[in-house]
């Protein structure tokens, strides 16, 4: 069977290479015997996103959601951390707003979402033609999907917003029982 997927690749893969002009082919090693990575959804997406693999909303929220803490840049800029994701008052719209359109203010809270600003998806009630540049903060690092932006909204209502972080959002957010970062709640 993975023989006969193997050489179906191959062929397929020499069909386009040999089309005029065809776009460059580049060949990479497959594991068909390997279970597939698993798709995250929910409150496990949401961490994802949060954690430093996504959107690394940690870096200015804290892992925590008690904030963060000031930084500099590679350029010397000096950042204000975000505010307390525990002392937050927004709703999910609210929340799923700003991740995905940006806020400019004291602490800038970059755009995570890429189609933003744009007619088909305005950002309180405006598109970029009728906002200028210096008044949105702009995509910052890799954008995120609608789906993972719910995902990480999900998280901080479960974990964060108005509540004392607990020992089991703590493991979950570290993925393992015996977590140092966690030591503090046991």
């Amino acid at each position: 069977m993975i023989a006969g997927v193997r050489a179906l690749l191959a062929a397929a893969v020499a069909a386009a290479v040999s089309l005029p002009f065809a776009a460059f082919v580049v060949a990479q090693e497959f594991d068909f015997d390997a279970p597939p990575k698993p798709v995250l959804t929910g409150i496990d997406l949401g961490i994802s996103v949060y954690r430093p693999e996504l959107g690394n909303c940690q870096l200015c929220h804290g892992w925590s959601g008690l904030g963060g803490n000031a930084f500099e840049d590679n350029n010397g800029k000096q950042w204000d951390p975000g505010p307390s994701l525990v002392d937050s008052k927004m709703t999910a719209e609210e929340m799923i707003e700003i991740i995905s359109c940006g806020k400019l203010g004291h602490s800038i809270m970059p755009q995570y979402l890429e189609d933003a600003w744009k007619p088909e998806r305005p950002c309180w009630g405006k598109t970029a033609a009728e906002v200028p540049d210096t008044e949105r903060a702009g995509l910052w690092g890799a954008p995120l999907y609608v789906d993972e932006i719910e995902a990480v909204v999900l998280w901080i209502q479960t974990a964060y917003q108005g509540k004392q972080f607990s020992l089991e959002h703590c493991l979950l957010y570290f993925g393992t029982p015996d977590a140092a970062g966690c030591n503090y709640l046991r």
